[in-house]
């Protein structure tokens, strides 16, 4: 079978080298999690494997515990008390730029330890929920969304839609949730260090809806590519590899 490189990168909070986990083939962890469950069983549906084929899991770095606290402020962390930048590194909700609010039942998760991936030819990616793994947020609707990672350089993280303001508990190492690559070629994983003029890159790239709202991907996608800045972050990226 041949093999698609994709490249990630963790962001660029100074603790996330160290506590973030390499996305793991969720296919390897289903293996792991059946036979401690003895549902392993399941996996001599082929239907099932197929459906896990370049599947990942992303773990979360830290315990986080969350609670709603009242209308004005929203949801808030209960496990550890924290300065506001590092507040918004663990959680935020999502801005209604339109309207000039803060959607709080929209929330974002260890934005500041959020993923990069990167493609050098058109490869579409999908963030799922977490589905195999059970987890404190297991009861909380998660956000999906897909992205041609070739075209497109943004960061990604966990994404919940919590309308009952339910209370979340997350451990560290919980499954947050999943990408899934669509290709039939073997995905592999190749690091690589996020650095300064990256990061300025995909920040430019999601900053744009403050000047530009409701842009659809196929024009951000244009943009992107006859600005050659797939050329640019690819090239940065080989210079950064691990």
């Amino acid at each position: 079978m041949s093999k698609k490189v994709v490249y990630y990168g963790h962001a660029l909070n100074n603790s996330s080298e160290l506590v973030s986990y390499k996305p793991e083939s969720l296919l390897k962890s289903c293996k792991k999690l059946f036979a401690k469950n003895k549902t392993d069983v399941l996996l001599q549906c082929y239907s099932i494997t197929e459906e896990m084929k370049n599947t990942f899991v992303i773990r979360a770095p830290f315990n986080l515990d969350i609670s709603f606290a009242d209308s004005n402020r929203g949801f808030v962390i209960t496990n550890v008390d924290l300065p506001q930048q590092d507040f918004n590194d663990m959680l935020q909700s999502t801005p209604d730029l339109a309207r000039n609010i803060f959607v709080h039942e929209a929330l974002q998760l260890f934005v500041g330890f959020s993923f990069h991936f990167f493609s050098e030819t058109s490869l579409k990616m999908s963030t799922l929920p977490a589905h195999y793994h059970e987890t404190g947020v297991s009861g909380v609707p998660y956000i999906t969304g897909s992205y041609d990672i070739a075209k497109w350089f943004r960061p990604i993280n966990a994404c919940y839609l919590n309308s009952s303001k339910k209370d979340m508990k997350i451990k560290r190492g919980d499954a947050l949730f999943y990408v899934k690559f669509h290709t039939e070629e073997q995905v592999v994983l190749q690091p690589f260090k996020l650095t300064d003029e990256l990061a300025k890159i995909s920040d430019g790239n999601t900053g744009i809806v403050r000047y530009q709202r409701r842009t659809p991907l196929h024009t951000l996608y244009e943009m992107f590519l006859s600005n050659r800045l797939h050329k640019k972050v690819l090239h940065k990226i080989r210079e950064q590899l691990l």
